[in-house]
């Protein structure tokens, strides 16, 4: 299995930590943060990209996908800072060869604001990053 999801955390949360002072980066799901704002990084599938497979069946390339959720619990502001902090995860997972799915409002409760990013790519047995 392709697996590089340690890198890119350890990457994406250097760059939120830098960006943002206090911020709180996990690599889990979180559905009710206790630290804001709030940014988790999940690797949610990661599959064999069968068209590239050789006969011995290694897998060459993999497809991968993560979801990246930003809370928010601002009294003023909180859509704003969740859009700024997901443009910030954006522009990282594109520098790095993946395209964004999508980034789409989640109902986050009273309290907080929520936004889910989701980008893909390929990426080979060594680690080169690809959008298709």
């Amino acid at each position: 299995m392709i697996d590089i999801e340690q890198e890119l955390f350890d990457l994406l949360s250097g760059v939120l930590e830098d960006a943002y002072p206090g911020i709180f980066v996990t690599g889990e799901e979180v559905n009710a943060p206790s630290e804001f704002p709030c940014v988790s990084i999940v690797e949610a599938d990661n599959y064999t990209k069968a068209s590239t497979q050789d006969s011995g069946s290694s897998e060459n390339h993999a497809v991968l996908m993560y979801e990246v959720t930003v809370f928010s619990n601002k009294v003023s502001g909180r859509k704003s800072q969740c859009r700024e902090i997901a443009v910030t995860v954006s522009d990282f997972f594109q520098s790095k060869g993946f395209a964004r799915l999508s980034m789409t409002p989640a109902p986050g409760g009273v309290s907080y604001y929520r936004l889910v990013c989701r980008f893909t790519a390929s990426v080979s047995a060594d680690h080169k990053i690809f959008r298709r």
